[in-house]
């Protein structure tokens, strides 16, 4: 009995023995750890202040933003001229007031049929050449006539259709010839990932202003559409797409129900396409 005491005794030791040393074992382990953290930070720190460029290296006064406007510079096309994107730091989306300059170019419409009876709602824009307002075809479908307002209490009627494009959606109305509108400058091939901004009447309110982003090219054997994520409602249609250099690139024609915030506008070179068409028709 006293001998199985013993041995009993003998192995409770060894076990707790074995144990302390695994604990011990385990804190230096996370000593080390910690040393480790603590060593890497210090390292960090050193690797900061290397890389922390010298006072003189920084710079001493905020670049200018750019105040030109597009198609304001010698460089830019007259209207209706297709370019090439500006650098980057000629950059339009940054500046609100570019943007807010660039509205007087946008009017909401209101669409009559001979009845007089309302029967669409949509936004124009000039471009091309002055004298003309682009919008989508199926806002002005069946119109007999149609209410403008623009900015600052501008309002006017349209009658006058120069070409249209079912197919295509694409419509030209020609302005009254007492109604001047600045004309949007047109841009070129827009890049994926570049920022988009529209302006349009959207839900009845006029010219709201959206951003997004050009998403990509949408192409078969009879179109070609702009696809992008610029947020547009209805009211929207017939809304310049406009690039991140303040330029237009596209008419927005509608959305995809089966898409999240993918939308849809048709390259404005179909616009450019009808109104020379219109003008070899009248002989200039």
């Amino acid at each position: 009995m006293k001998r199985n005491v013993i041995i009993i005794l003998f192995v409770v030791s060894f076990l707790l023995l074995a144990a302390c040393e695994e604990s011990s074992s385990y804190r230096h382990t996370m000593r080390g750890k910690e040393k480790a953290v603590n060593n890497s930070g210090e390292q960090n720190d050193e690797d900061r202040d290397i890389r922390a460029p010298s006072p003189e290296a920084q710079p001493t006064a905020t670049p200018e933003q750019p105040t030109v406007k597009p198609g304001e510079d010698d460089s830019s096309p007259p209207p209706g001229g297709v370019i090439a994107l500006p650098p980057a730091s000629a950059s339009w989306i940054d500046r609100p007031d570019l943007i807010e300059a660039t509205a007087a170019s946008v009017v909401k419409l209101d669409v009559y049929d001979s009845n007089g009876t309302k029967i669409a709602s949509g936004t124009g824009f000039a471009a091309i050449e002055p004298g003309c307002l682009v919008t989508a075809f199926h806002v002005v479908d069946g119109m007999e006539y149609a209410k403008a307002i623009g900015e600052g209490g501008l309002s006017f009627t349209l009658k006058d259709i120069i070409g249209a494009d079912e197919a295509e959606d694409i419509a030209v109305l020609k302005l009254p010839e007492d109604i001047e509108l600045p004309v949007i400058d047109i841009g070129g091939e827009p890049l994926r990932g570049e920022p988009t901004v529209v302006i349009g009447s959207q839900a009845g309110v006029m010219n709201l202003v959206t951003m997004g982003n050009y998403c990509g090219l949408w192409e078969n054997v009879e179109h070609t559409r702009y696809l992008f994520s610029t947020p547009v409602a209805g009211g929207c249609s017939g809304a310049p797409l406009l690039n991140s250099a303040g330029y237009v690139i596209g008419v927005v024609s509608g959305t995809y129900d089966n898409a999240q915030n993918l939308n849809i506008a048709v390259p404005l070179a179909k616009a450019v396409e009808l109104y020379y068409q219109y003008m070899e028709e009248m002989g200039q």
